[in-house]
């Protein structure tokens, strides 16, 4: 179901107005009132270099009432500039209630709004017309925090001129450079101001190095301690609301869904083209698929990793979905089966969420080259936060922006892309979408012994489900072998059991593939034809139960 623009401004504000509620009560509520304004003080006044985290500088309430204090920052400046909310301002949004746990405060972020609305004022433009711009400039906001309270020296007038005024000079260039940068990528990056910030940081970075900085600067890597069942329960509640309010939106269906995610998500604007209803799905179910991730890698749930977890949203409503996320992840998987590095390590946690922004590679170009994507990402994030000094929040995003800058002029010239949102790609779906076509045909039921999509099939119905079932089981058996294979977090003292399960999955298979050759022993055939079948479908369960017995 779709809504009106104005319609869909006002349903985008009060999701942002609650979710900025939700983590201002639970931030309250989750430690000692006594503790929570020498928690904020203690935010406000640190230098807020990457990383950063302030559920570790003032404590966890105080860390989740800044967050909220951000959220309603973005949500303010928006409805105050006249800007009708899209699907692009949840990105905005998120990512200001997500650094919101580790390196933003109003404080820091304002002089760079205030920068950016002078920058309108030079242009003669409305103000709307920059105020994302506006709100995500404050991936600059270590650079204020440290001119005033991190060189050593006690904050004085002049320091505070000096933030102030480094502050708007940020905010008064973002608006131009991130006109720019997109030009470089193509929009294939959806972290756009990221790209931005992050050419500026390096700039930043640079100077000070020359005029300021120490020879041993160093990021500052202030964690907290893990909180994985307060998170779970409290972020993995969000996302299950926001589902649940997203289908009753849309008339209980998920149809429109169902389309959203066969999208590239380059150009596009999912609030306006599929209805805002399925926005709010899409954003949890993206949320939800990066906690099941964070779990099961063994993820440390800390602010610095909660607050990018938070990031990976920011594009659920222009680009991001269930689809395009999960080559990513895989691609990071890769990265550390080849470089042994694991997956909990914090900075390949928090880089797999800004890998989020490079989904338009995976949807335009296909998974493998979604896969590819997510490793270079993934090789590129260990020097990048380092090349900007810690003074860019947002350096996994640049990092997206400079992985589509590589990757757009080679995968345009020598990848045949689908689009996964046109025609042809419609009559001639992927195996992604076969299976899933062929799941949902197998729960209903098989029918006409024709293909729904036109094609004229010649075999029995009975073929045509064992064909599904065999698919199915492969895929599963896949998936099983792949997550056996993880050495490190919650699903690793399991691999015996995984690979037991892994091999039964693959014994079905080769089963429904005997019973597809023989339509059901209906048909006589050679044992030439079916001797590969049988063998392996014996040693798949003998192997299967020597996993099982641990042999």
């Amino acid at each position: 179901m779709t809504h009106s623009k104005e319609a869909t401004s006002t349903i985008i504000y009060a999701v942002m107005l609650a979710l900025s509620a939700v983590f201002l009560i639970v931030g309250v509520c989750a430690g000692d009132l006594a503790t929570l304004l020498p928690g904020l003080r203690a935010i406000f006044t640190t230098s807020a270099l990457l990383y950063t985290d302030f559920t570790a500088v003032g404590g966890l309430n105080a860390g989740l009432v800044n967050a909220g204090l951000m959220g309603f920052f973005a949500l303010t400046l928006m409805k105050l500039s006249g800007y009708h909310a899209t699907g692009s301002s949840f990105g905005a949004f998120f990512l200001s209630l997500g650094l919101g746990i580790f390196g933003k405060t109003v404080l820091t972020v304002a002089p760079i709004a205030f920068g950016s609305w002078i920058y309108a004022m030079y242009k003669r433009e409305a103000f709307s017309r920059v105020v994302l711009y506006a709100i995500q400039g404050g991936a600059l906001a270590p650079v204020v925090s440290f001119l005033v309270f991190g060189r050593g020296v006690a904050p004085s007038a002049s320091s505070l001129l000096l933030g102030a005024f480094a502050g708007m000079l940020i905010g008064f260039l973002i608006p131009p450079m991130a006109t720019y940068s997109r030009g470089l990528h193509r929009g294939f990056s959806l972290f756009n101001v990221g790209m931005a910030a992050g050419l500026l940081g390096i700039a930043i970075y640079a100077i000070f190095r020359s005029l300021i900085l120490s020879q041993d600067h160093y990021l500052n890597n202030i964690f907290s301690e893990d909180r994985k069942l307060f998170y779970l329960i409290f972020l993995g509640s969000i996302f299950l609301i926001l589902v649940v309010v997203g289908w009753l939106l849309s008339g209980r269906s998920f149809v429109q869904y169902r389309r959203l995610r066969w999208h590239t998500g380059l150009d596009v604007d999912f609030a306006y083209e599929y209805g805002v209803s399925n926005v709010l799905i899409n954003i949890g179910l993206v949320g939800s698929i990066m906690l099941v991730y964070f779990f099961l890698v063994g993820a440390t749930f800390n602010g610095v990793t909660v607050g990018a977890l938070i990031c990976t949203l920011c594009w659920a409503g222009i680009g991001t979905n269930t689809r395009t996320i999960l080559p990513l992840l895989l691609g990071y998987w890769a990265t550390s089966l080849l470089t042994g590095i694991p997956l909990n390590t914090p900075w390949l946690c928090v880089g797999v969420c800004y890998a989020s922004g490079l989904a338009p590679i995976s949807g335009r170009f296909g998974g493998i080259s979604g896969i590819f994507a997510g490793m270079l990402h993934a090789f590129l994030m260990g020097i990048t936060a380092s090349m900007q000094g810690g003074f860019n929040l947002y350096s996994g995003g640049f990092t997206a922006g400079l992985t589509a800058v590589l990757l757009y002029p080679i995968l345009n010239n020598l990848v045949r892309h689908e689009y996964a949102d046109n025609v042809e790609a419609q009559s001639h779906p992927g195996i992604v979408k076969e299976l899933a076509m062929d799941a949902v045909h197998l729960l209903e039921g098989v029918g006409e012994s024709s293909d729904p999509r036109g094609h004229e099939h010649k075999a029995t119905k009975a073929q045509e489900m064992m064909l599904g079932i065999r698919n199915i089981l492969a895929v599963l058996a896949g998936v099983l072998f792949l997550l056996s294979m993880l050495r490190n977090g919650s699903l690793a003292v399991y691999a015996y059991d995984l690979k037991f399960a892994a091999y039964f999955m693959g014994a079905g298979a080769y089963i429904a593939e005997i019973l597809l050759i023989t339509d059901i022993f209906r048909k006589k055939t050679s044992l030439k034809t079916m001797l590969m079948p049988y063998i392996f479908g014996i040693l798949y369960v003998i192997l299967g139960l020597s996993y099982l017995l641990h042999y």
